[in-house]
């Protein structure tokens, strides 16, 4: 895994997260005005990445082509304070939820071909060794890149990280790329080894 990412209901929350990382001098690895979105990223503990972050109005995104336009730029970490001055001490805010999540590949092509075919989902954007992809025209359900080149990560059961994902479906989409036995649940080995459980809902 490279990052699991927590979506925040608004910006002034992502705001109030920052202020609470400087007050707990937790360290970060970094932040990004995605234009899209904007995030903060950390590591935890066992070593996994975390995004946290709060997407800006649909309605302003921009997409070419049928891929949506994502950069990396500097946040606007003052605004970001000023904008959450005042609020209550941070806990995680009701609404917040697991945005996306950012693998790692050791084979990226095929790996892309698995989410497209397997899952239907389609590709948002791509940048030299990435593909975003998802559904219903998010900026991406699912990231994957290849930037650390051919490396594989063995996964045993003594490996630390995430062992499966859970995510739903609608009923008709599905019907549509599982089989009728699956019976509203689908369980998949993805490429690296973390298994996908799959709901209709």
């Amino acid at each position: 895994m490279y990052h699991i990412a927590y979506l925040l209901p608004e910006r002034e929350d992502l705001g109030n997260f920052l202020r609470n990382c400087v007050k707990e001098q937790i360290k970060l690895d970094g932040a990004g005005d995605h234009d899209v979105s904007e995030a903060i990223y950390l590591t935890d503990p066992e070593g996994n990445g975390i995004e946290v972050y709060a997407d800006r109005d649909y309605h302003n995104w921009k997409w070419e082509n049928g891929h949506v336009v994502m950069g990396t730029e500097q946040v606007d970490v003052e605004d970001l304070l000023r904008i959450s001055d005042g609020m209550p001490e941070f806990s995680i805010p009701e609404g917040t939820k697991i945005g996306h999540i950012h693998m790692e590949s050791s084979d990226i092509e095929n790996d892309k071909d698995f989410y497209v075919k397997k899952l239907g989902l389609d590709v948002v954007s791509e940048v030299p060794k990435a593909y975003f992809l998802s559904i219903d025209g998010y900026h991406h359900h699912f990231g994957m890149n290849q930037w650390n080149g051919m490396r594989k990560i063995p996964k045993n059961a003594n490996s630390t990280g995430v062992e499966e994902i859970y995510a739903t479906m609608d009923k008709e989409k599905f019907e549509g790329n599982f089989s009728i036995k699956d019976k509203n649940k689908a369980v998949i080995e993805l490429p690296n080894g973390i298994k996908l459980i799959v709901n209709a809902e």
